[in-house]
């Protein structure tokens, strides 16, 4: 993925905060306006996009997202993790202990009272903020680390707060200053919490001297610098970790490439012709650096590893060092020239059938190992006695396990890979006994398995509703638009790594998909999934497929970092869809539908959820040719488990396992003329010397930044090859050009005007937005909403989730619930006519009977009215509460 550049990328901090500080004035001074709280004054408000730029967050009692990082406070009494899902949660160990000592803790409400808190980090689309590492000073005044990809500055800052209460203390590099500009892959303390140390995934390094402000020292340069850039590009493909440890107080130990001259010579060796580089396995060392004189002349370990160094630990002392890779030996070894088996180039294992390290964890004294195995199905975390070298006992778990931690005083040990996000901690001391089971912090997530739209006419009309939270007069609101899919059936079904999601056993004779949950999406409710006809309820969630196949191919055609998809039917092979790992991620099974034309049998797309997003490709029936991407989804912060089309073709539904549900258009995506409109959803065309809008897609990415017809695009800049690593066009054509032949995984800044004003800087991947996004919680409540924030909501709907409002570089962000302001942005009456309309402003206009890009004011006593009213079973209203400010629009997660 291009990376964002200084100074090209930087994203303005001040002008965000001022909107937000003036969009927060005028609504607490437009509540208290008179009339301001009338029902009728809500429902006929204009839906309004605003300048403010905060984000809709889930808040749960755990994380909704993979969790990639651990590590504990350093009295042992608190552990935090963070991963995909953009937030570290600080969890009570003594808590859990009290709570099922030995047995686990298995109930939710339990688990969300272990949540002791929430540290929020800065957070933009797709992975931006997402955290990768976590590490905690163990001193008298502890600090929490969290780095990973960053959504401010150059995407590589670190933010610094205080363990005890989650103040801000320091945001170490991003925007013009020194420090990483790649995403930040592992980050530690010494053990005297003088120096944090950290590494990117371009494997620069940095030392952050805590006495001296925090000053970095680089350590090492990033591998471009060091080796070139095709070599970056190969090492690449073999694994993106780039661990980094410190040993003791004075020095850090990461890992370092040995044989670039091996890969120089074969390369000069082979033809320029040549269809397929000869295959060059990197081999690594472990560099140990000095932090006391770093310009002291570094040692090389003996040890040497193949392929990928995946992992590094170290005990506080420094005394002892663990490290993995992917040909599956695991050394331990002193730094200082000792090994406990007697030979430092002797492993202290070897993995087998193809298994390798992913995670490491040593005990205080050195005597035990802790590893996450992965590269087999059967994932688990493993204990070692180090000498001799002895398995004590296995822990299984559904994900891979990337991140093992001791507590500073050994007696916890930590680990991840819960199927629904859990994270696992169990006392050491029992943990080699027979029948001990760890306790389990969070495990809220719900992995959605499968979805099916409702088939048109298939169901019988609906009732009149009764007395209920909302309630509507309708009237017509502009020509039809034909019948539109108006439920949404989804399964919930554990289901096991790598296999498709089963139907539970009490399956229909019928052989039809059993589903546990379903949601009307306009009446805005739950509803039994088996309401429906007994059979025919539900549409095919695949599609029509014709007799095709997708099938994932086991050998990667070309490198590590493709996952090649081919196409087959009855006549041979079609063409094939690769996924670049880096930016599209890996595919799943159960994530495949086929689009047809209305009426149509025979699909001419095919849709592909993956890790990372949802891609809708062109079919090629040739052999082996490759099937171009057609647009590019991105919403999700798990991975995409389950995808479903609607019957007409017009729409996509997505599950994941972050536990919500997307909808997502797919009008006009049968534009193979137009490569400009699959990327950013847009049509321009050069006006006067200038680049204007002339028609945007009210959910393409740059609808989403408030891009409207008639703005001109001035200039456009991403990351490339160039000398100075920066691609700029300013030239109408040329700008033209590039948006319909830039990469979908590059990042573009764009400079807009309208009106001849300039408009703030901003930064959009080829990427389109959900139409709205579902979640249903376990206790029946749920909420639905839209990127730009307007949502509608069970009785107690809006405690699920909140707006995180980003305050710029050095500032932690403020986090509203949506309680604060429901009388603002919950409108059921906009909800339920999404499929309808089409789109969000698209609902506005048709009510206002007119086409334009907002409509006109409307005057109050409007026909399409929302009243409230109690719930049938009795209850207070909730009121406003007019103190508290809210963002005045809102992006999806």
């Amino acid at each position: 993925m291009d990376r964002l550049v200084n100074g090209v990328w930087r994203r303005p901090t001040t002008w965000i905060v001022a909107a937000g500080v003036v969009a927060l004035w005028c609504l607490v001074f437009r509540g208290t306006a008179p009339g301001a709280d009338e029902p009728d004054a809500v429902a006929t408000r204009d839906i309004v996009r605003d300048d403010s730029d905060p984000s809709l967050r889930l808040d749960l009692a755990g994380h909704t997202g993979d969790v990639l990082a651990l590590a504990f406070f350093p009295d042992g009494t608190r552990l935090v993790s963070g991963g995909r899902d953009k937030v570290a949660l600080v969890w009570s160990l003594a808590d859990a202990a009290a709570a099922a000592p030995g047995t686990g803790v298995t109930q939710t409400m339990e688990r969300a009272r272990l949540r002791e808190r929430a540290l929020r980090w800065q957070v933009q689309r797709a992975t931006r903020g997402a955290i990768q590492a976590l590490a905690v000073s163990a001193d008298d005044a502890p600090i929490v680390a969290l780095a990973g990809n960053g959504a401010m500055g150059s995407t590589g800052e670190i933010l610094l707060v205080k363990a005890a209460d989650g103040t801000h203390v320091k945001t170490l590099g991003g925007g013009d200053r020194v420090g990483h500009r790649q995403a930040v892959n592992a980050v530690d303390f010494t053990a005297d919490g003088t120096w944090l140390v950290s590494r990117d995934l371009d494997g620069q390094v940095f030392a952050w001297e805590r006495g001296n402000d925090w000053r970095p020292v680089e350590l090492a340069a990033t591998e471009r610098s060091r080796h070139g850039l095709e070599t970056e590009q190969e090492l690449r493909e073999f694994a993106s970790q780039r661990p980094v440890v410190a040993l003791g107080t004075g020095a850090v130990a990461f890992s370092t490439l040995v044989n670039q001259a091996e890969r120089a010579d074969a390369r000069a060796k082979e033809p320029a012709d040549a269809p397929k580089k000869k295959p060059w396995i990197p081999r690594w060392r472990v560099r140990v650096v000095d932090l006391i004189a770093p310009g002291r002349p570094a040692r090389d370990l003996p040890d040497e590893h193949l392929g990928a160094l995946l992992a590094l630990a170290a005990t506080p002392d420094g005394r002892w060092l663990a490290s993995a890779a992917r040909d599956g030996k695991v050394f331990v070894r002193d730094p200082a020239g000792n090994d406990p088996a007697g030979n430092a180039t002797r492993p202290l294992l070897q993995l087998a059938d193809g298994a390798h390290g992913t995670a490491l964890a040593l005990s205080p004294d050195g005597a035990r190992l802790a590893i996450g195995v992965g590269g087999t199905p059967e994932r688990r975390v493993e204990l070692w006695d180090v000498a001799p070298a002895r398995r004590v006992a296995t822990r299984a778990v559904v994900g891979g396990p990337s991140a093992v931690r001791y507590s500073h005083d050994g007696t916890w040990l930590a680990w991840n890979g819960g199927g629904a996000h859990e994270v696992f901690v169990e006392r050491v001391a029992g943990i080699a006994r027979a029948g001990t089971e760890p306790v389990v912090l969070g495990g809220v997530g719900t992995t959605i398995t499968a979805l099916a739209f409702d088939r048109p006419g298939a169901w019988p009309a609906p009732p009149e509703p009764a007395t209920r939270d909302i309630t509507r007069t309708k009237q017509p609101v502009g020509p039809p638009l034909g019948k539109v899919p108006r439920r949404l059936a989804i399964a919930t079904w554990p289901v096991k790594p790598g296999e498709a999601a089963a139907a539970p056993p009490a399956a229909r004779p019928t052989g039809e998909r059993v589903f546990d949950r379903a949601f009307d999406i306009e009446a805005l409710a739950p509803i039994p999934p088996d309401a429906g006809p007994a059979t025919g309820a539900w549409a095919p969630a695949a599609g029509a497929a014709a007799g095709w196949t997708l099938d994932k191919v086991k050998a990667p055609p070309l490198s590590m970092n493709v996952e090649r998809w081919q196409l087959r039917r009855a006549a041979g092979a079609g063409g094939f869809i690769d996924l670049e790992r880096e930016w599209q991620g890996s595919g799943g099974a159960t994530a495949v539908s086929w689009l047809c034309r209305q009426g149509q049998a025979e699909p001419w797309g095919v849709a592909l959820g993956t890790d990372r997003g949802i891609g809708v490709y062109r079919i090629s029936a040739a052999s082996d040719t490759p099937c171009g991407l057609v647009r590019w989804f991105r919403g999700h912060e798990g991975t995409v488990t389950s995808v479903a089309v609607s019957e007409d073709g017009q729409w996509l539904a997505s599950g994941g396992r972050d536990g919500l549900v997307m909808l997502w258009s797919l009008v006009g995506i049968e534009r193979p003329d137009a490569p400009l409109h699959a990327r950013f959803g847009v049509d321009l065309a050069v006006d006067g010397g200038r680049l204007v809008v002339k028609a945007v897609e009210p959910a393409g990415p740059l609808a989403g930044r408030d891009v409207r017809v008639g703005d001109t695009i001035d200039s456009v800049s991403w990351g490339g090859q160039d000398a100075d690593g920066i691609r700029k066009r300013a030239e109408p054509a040329a700008i033209l050009e590039a948006l319909s032949t830039v990469p979908f995984s590059a990042q573009v800044a764009f400079q807009t005007s309208r009106d001849g004003a300039p408009r703030p800087l901003f930064q959009r991947m080829p990427a389109w937005e959900n139409l709205a996004a579902l979640h249903l919680a376990a206790d029946g409540e749920w909420a639905f909403w839209t990127p730009r924030g307007y949502y509608a909501a069970s009785a107690n709907g809006d405690t699920l989730f909140g707006w995180l409002v980003n305050r710029g570089l050095d500032k932690l962000p403020h986090f509203y619930k949506a309680q604060q302001f429901r009388r603002r942005l919950e409108r059921p009456d906009v909800m339920g006519r999404l499929l309808e309309a089409g789109s969000l402003d698209g609902n506005q206009a048709r009510r206002a009977g007119v086409v334009g890009d907002r409509p006109p004011a409307r005057r109050r006593g409007g026909a399409d009215r929302a009243h409230r009213r109690a719930p049938a079973g009795g209850g207070e209203r909730r009121r406003h509460d007019r103190r508290r400010g809210c963002p005045l629009r809102a992006a999806a997660p």
